[in-house]
């Protein structure tokens, strides 16, 4: 995997926590207020972290937060 590659992968590797935090913030609103667009939209934040870490790991990509983010999801 050449710099650039490795660079890319991982950007969306932060890209993927960025969303996890956001389907976690979503998640305590919907908590909060009971409203099911909340849980929705933490859900699709979910999913979409769950498939950048499917393919980073699809393609090889090996990071210590990839690892962390692996246990979280």
């Amino acid at each position: 995997m050449t710099k650039v590659e490795y660079n890319r992968c991982l950007n969306s590797l932060k890209e993927a926590a960025c969303s996890l935090n956001i389907a976690d913030s979503e998640y305590k609103q919907y908590e909060e207020t009971n409203n099911v667009t909340w849980l929705m939209s933490s859900f699709e934040h979910r999913g979409y972290a769950e498939g950048i870490i499917q393919a980073l790991v699809c393609i090889g990509f090996r990071h210590k937060d990839l690892e962390k983010i692996t246990c979280i999801i």
